[in-house]
């Protein structure tokens, strides 16, 4: 196969064929179809080797027995078992606005009660919409059950051409009638001051043409006093400007529960953006030590070391006059910054923060040639076989006494098994007590959700079917009935006054993150860390541990290359035996809520409202009330209470059997589908599965059950069948008579008293 390619009809290709031939003088070479078939042939051509095979024939996903169409319906029928939106507690802002109390977000008005946000972005060109899609949009979003949204890349749309410091009249009057909507169905707000306003030429004076590299303003930002300025004035703009739907500037509004100033701006990773950054970085480097008298002594390390003190103390500088100049508009909500990384030096820096932001991704895209372009790379793999950052090495950069939020998170598409990462963030966040998670993302722009047969990006919600539904998942193991804090927590401990290198990282071994509450303290010189109540170790990541800090706690190592911390704190006592085993990567959280074995690729979360079964065909798992035998295909089961009530106890349960999609002809480089060549067209297709459902209900119960459609439309009735101990088993399968279903609604029949 030399080359390939498709036209409304079919797959066609240029096959490169070879023959042997009996070595003697040719007069000529005919070609004769075997009658059925007709050949185009480009070339042809006799020599004495045989050419080698150099390209494989490409993998189209395609329907057939292994993949129905299936129809997205983005827009799901109110009052459906899809409409999560009676979850919300509207209008946002009712309780006042949030607050940092204890280490957490609560709202002033209703002090006490910690808070738990679990959203998307809405990105680019995706809020600039008119009113009626500012309606149906916020109708979607609270469909969901979000009640956060992050308003993300829309900067340059606020402004206009030049400068763009200035706001468009037009384009804030739709971004402000959208949040008054969200705002109207208790959805909150969080964003960030700058993330990707590209400036024309002139406007940044020393800079020379256009400056539409955004990693080089962020560079910029730190050391030139006229693009912090050109932030500010920005900032100053969009923050004070009054909402005329809402009767509010946008930081007196309590709808904004917090803002991050810079996106993803940490220095240490955009310094160098560019030549013109590396110079000027460079000479403000030597203007510092020459201030200092210092000098390396041609010592490569410790040049290092001065420039990375340099940064350091760089960031701190431009992040007080960020802090004071935004606390001058009278903004109250908690601030953030530097929301990319997890790392000992990172955390170091947040301690000055009122919370703590951070991003992550499994299965990320890598491109092939071009970035943000097809050909992409895929990881074929689950993160429950894996050790992936998210959610698990997000844990330890937590600071213990500030809220923690994830508001860039994703599992991205193509990854087969992406359908699993709303249940492992939503359930491991609940067991950290985690305060927001916000996915990555509904929409870049406005195509993708307005009109059908977009197929297209990696991360958008609005173009992948089975990712959506998921989300419903991560909403109910997050929300307040949801997983609930471990009862127990371990501190890593570092000294306020030590210098930790940039590149410095956690061990993996906090993957006892897995198991209980874990996150770092900063403590300051010769005082004993602010530990809370129920921390029973202290962990040393291996550097900067402070002397006398842990107080009477004991302290365990995590140092680089140590692979035994989990088992010692089992064998001193602080863990539960059972709850790990290496060999197998088992992990049972304290309390029993959540478990998850690497080797078997299997994950169960259980809480009061929603219960959680991740396995792959041949497997068993049971929880106390979902239990499972999955048959065909790997598959993510969820018994989601959609009236609030316990499960056992609901009078209405929407359950979950999700699989796979991906969009018809999606094009990949071999079946192993680890390079996306084509992003492919509508119909999406579901792929196969069938499974064994037993449910437990309460004495007496039984459930008429429906399958139904990605809008949440009944399309036929399913039997239970009534087996031991009262309980019902229903098989479930992605292909029924009546369509492929992914999801079910399940009407509580309770028994007439006597």
């Amino acid at each position: 196969m030399v080359w390939t390619g498709e036209n409304r009809s079919s797959f066609v290709g240029l096959y490169r064929s070879s023959y042997p031939i009996e070595a003697k003088p040719l007069r000529r070479v005919e070609f004769q179809s075997a009658g059925n078939a007709v050949w185009m042939i480009v070339a042809a051509s006799v020599g004495e080797n045989r050419p080698p095979r150099n390209m494989s024939a490409p993998y189209y996903v395609v329907a057939g027995k292994d993949w129905k169409p299936i129809h997205f319906n983005r827009d799901v029928i109110p009052g459906s078992v899809l409409d999560f939106s009676r979850r919300l507690d509207a209008p946002a802002g009712k309780y006042g606005p949030v607050v940092v109390c204890n280490g957490r977000f609560e709202f002033r008005d209703r002090p006490g009660k910690a808070l738990r946000f679990y959203g998307t972005n809405i990105c680019s060109a995706g809020p600039f919409v008119n009113r009626k899609w500012a309606e149906r949009l916020a109708d979607r979003m609270a469909q969901y059950g979000f009640n956060i949204f992050r308003l993300h890349h829309h900067d340059g749309g606020l402004g206009r051409k030049s400068p763009t410091y200035e706001l468009d009249p037009f384009k804030v009057d739709q971004v402000d009638y959208l949040v008054y909507c969200l705002k109207q169905r208790g959805i909150y707000l969080t964003t960030d001051l700058y993330i990707s306003r590209r400036l024309p030429a002139g406007e940044i004076p020393e800079y020379p043409g256009k400056l539409t590299d955004i990693t080089a303003y962020k560079a910029l930002f730190w050391v030139l006093d006229s693009v912090y300025e050109n932030w500010k004035a920005h900032a100053r703009n969009y923050l004070t400007h009054v909402n005329p739907y809402t009767k509010l500037a946008i930081k007196d509004d309590p709808v904004l529960v917090s803002i991050n100033l810079v996106n993803e701006g940490n220095i240490k990773s955009c310094w160098s953006a560019n030549a013109f950054t590396r110079k000027l970085y460079n000479e403000r480097f030597e203007e510092w030590r020459r201030a200092r008298k210092l000098s390396d002594g041609g010592n490569p390390g410790e040049r290092n070391r001065q420039f990375e003190r340099f940064l350091t103390e760089t960031y701190e500088k431009r992040y007080a006059q960020m802090v004071e100049f935004v606390r001058s508009l009278g903004v109250r909500c908690p601030l953030s910054d530097q929301n990319m990384g997890a790392t000992p030096k990172l955390s170091l820096m947040r301690r000055v923060y009122d919370y703590v932001d951070t991003h992550g991704y499994s299965s990320h895209p890598r491109f092939a040639q071009r970035s943000w372009q097809l050909p992409s790379l895929v990881t074929q793999k689950s993160a429950i076989a894996g050790q992936f950052a998210v959610p698990w090495h997000l844990a330890s950069s937590r600071l213990l006494d500030k809220p923690f939020t994830v508001t860039e998170f994703d599992y991205s598409k193509p990854n087969r098994f992406r359908a699993e990462g709303p249940a492992l963030i939503g359930a491991y966040a609940g067991l950290q007590g985690w305060d927001m998670l916000v996915q990555f993302a509904y929409s870049h722009g406005t195509e993708n959700y307005q009109k059908e047969g977009h197929t297209r990006n990696h991360f958008d919600l609005s173009t992948d079917l089975v990712k959506s539904l998921a989300q419903r998942i991560g909403v109910a193991l997050f929300s307040p009935m949801g997983i609930q804090p471990a009862a127990k927590g371990f501190a890593a401990l570092i000294s306020e006054q030590s210098e930790i290198p940039f590149d410095t990282n956690y061990n993996v071994e906090l993957s006892l993150g897995q198991i209980a509450r874990v996150g770092t303290l900063v403590v300051p010189r010769g005082a004993a860390a602010a530990l809370p109540a129920d921390t029973a170790a202290v962990i040393d990541i291996g550097t900067a541990f402070p002397r006398g800090g842990a107080g009477k706690l004991p302290v365990f190592s995590a140092a680089p290359g140590r692979k035994t911390l989990i088992q010692e704190l089992i064998d001193a006592g602080h863990l539960e035996k059972g709850c790990y085993d290496a060999a197998s990567g088992f992990y049972r959280s304290l309390g029993g809520a959540i478990e998850l074995n690497r080797s078997k690729q299997t994950f169960r979360a259980l809480s009061d409202v929603c219960e959680v079964l991740i396995l792959p065909a041949g497997r068993k798992m049971s929880g106390a009330f979902l239990s499972a035998e999955n048959k065909v295909g790997r598959a993510v089961l969820a018994a989601i209470a959609v009236d609030g009530k316990r499960l056992r106890e609901a009078d209405r349960i929407l359950l979950l059997h999700l699989t796979d999609t991906q969009a018809t002809k999606a094009k990949f480089a071999s079946p192993e589908m680890e390079q996306l060549d084509g992003w492919g067209t509508t119909p999406f297709l579901a792929a196969r599965g069938e499974a064994v459902v037993t449910l437990a209900p309460a004495d007496g119960r039984d459930y008429r059950v429906y399958a139904v459609d990605t809008a949440g439309k009944r399309l036929g009735e399913l039997k239970t069948v009534r087996a031991k101990e009262g309980k019902l088993t229903l098989p479930v399968r992605v292909f029924q008579p009546f369509g492929t279903v992914l999801a079910y609604e399940l009407e509580a029949v309770v028994p007439a008293k006597k």
